[in-house]
């Protein structure tokens, strides 16, 4: 009597890209092609991706370029490269109120970036906005305002961190005073530290691990948590590797890793290592030849998201000569202390 077998495959091992698939290097698991599919977790087998639900019915006039969550989900907030803000109250969306909700940038590509942080003016929660071409705005609950605290123009990518907000203008990082975003004056505590000029612009800024961290193109700077602050607080994490896209930063939330775009494609802070306590770790070396489809002229656009239900990491970017993103790459990071799984996301025209 013969044998039946019944083969199983495992394609446990995401997309790889930097071997042939004949080639004997090729890794045991992995595909060369996988998209619009994820790994539910640990799961050694992808599956097809859910769809998705639109939010609300109308559509704002522009490109979206910034999308916040106002007190844990109590309103949505959108803006859009017509210069106005919206706001989603549960039901539909509706263009905003107050004397910054026009009027603002029209520029196409420039992104607002935000965060929840307590103001003395309002005695309340607000929304802070920069995007480093309008004076900062806020938003209250009510109306969308100017920022308090007379911050340049240039003044972008706002963090909460160690109870201040802090702002990147230029090579100069920028500090509240403590518990309230709307005063930056030195006697009240504001910071001004100039972070090594001459090495370029701050392109980002992040809260990770407890410090904060620096991003320019070509480097990163961190601070420990501390009482006072001055330029020598401010520590090396690298001088060779930096990041080309502040909303591209994102935790893992698991503690183990500050994901982020660099010129050499996607990156994490880890702890452990140097003298600073952290080190930097290529993580998409397997996809690299995909991500060298970007054009990093609209990096700037691309972003990156943490789903931590699903323990996965959304990059979205422009390709190509295009201005908007088209394409993305998912990692899944659920396996500890194995590398992470990509797969790839084929949903254009992703700007927010």
């Amino acid at each position: 009597m013969g044998w039946s077998r019944d083969r199983q495959y495992r394609f446990g091992e995401g997309v790889c890209r930097v071997y042939a698939q004949n080639d004997p290097k090729f890794p045991d698991g992995a595909l060369w092609e996988l998209s619009n599919c994820v790994y539910d977790l640990e799961s050694e087998n992808p599956e097809a991706m859910r769809g998705s639900t639109q939010v609300g019915t109308t559509a704002m006039a522009d490109v979206v370029s910034g999308l916040f969550d106002y007190k844990e989900g109590t309103k949505l907030l959108a803006s859009a490269e017509n210069g106005l803000f919206y706001e989603y109250a549960g039901s539909d969306w509706a263009a905003g109120t107050g004397a910054r909700a026009t009027s603002n940038s029209t520029t196409d590509g420039v992104r607002w970036n935000g965060t929840m942080f307590y103001s003395a003016t309002d005695a309340d929660s607000i929304m802070c906005l920069g995007n480093g071409v309008d004076a900062p705005a806020k938003y209250d609950g009510t109306d969308f305002k100017a920022l308090g605290g007379s911050l340049s123009a240039t003044a972008n990518f706002p963090v909460a961190w160690q109870n201040r907000v802090w702002w990147a203008s230029g090579s100069t990082l920028l500090g509240s005073a403590t518990n309230d975003c709307e005063n930056y004056t030195a006697s009240a505590g504001g910071i001004n530290i100039n972070v090594y000029r001459g090495t370029g612009d701050i392109t980002g800024l992040a809260a990770f691990a407890r410090h904060l961290f620096i991003f320019k193109r070509h480097a990163i700077f961190v601070i420990a948590p501390t009482a006072t602050f001055n330029d020598l607080n401010v520590e090396n994490v690298s001088l060779s590797v930096g990041c080309t896209s502040h909303r591209s930063i994102d935790d893992t939330e698991t503690g183990t890793s500050l994901i982020f775009k660099s010129e050499r494609g996607l990156d994490a802070i880890v702890p452990g290592g140097g003298s600073s306590g952290f080190s930097v770790a290529n993580i998409s070396r397997f996809v690299r030849p995909i991500l060298d489809r970007t054009n990093p002229a609209q990096d700037g656009v691309s972003w990156g998201l943490f789903n931590l239900k699903r323990l996965e990491y959304y990059y979205t970017y422009a390709t190509g000569t295009q201005a908007v993103p088209k394409e993305g790459l998912i990692a899944n990071v659920s396996r500890q202390s194995k590398p992470y799984r990509w797969t790839q996301w084929a949903q254009p025209n992703l700007t927010a």
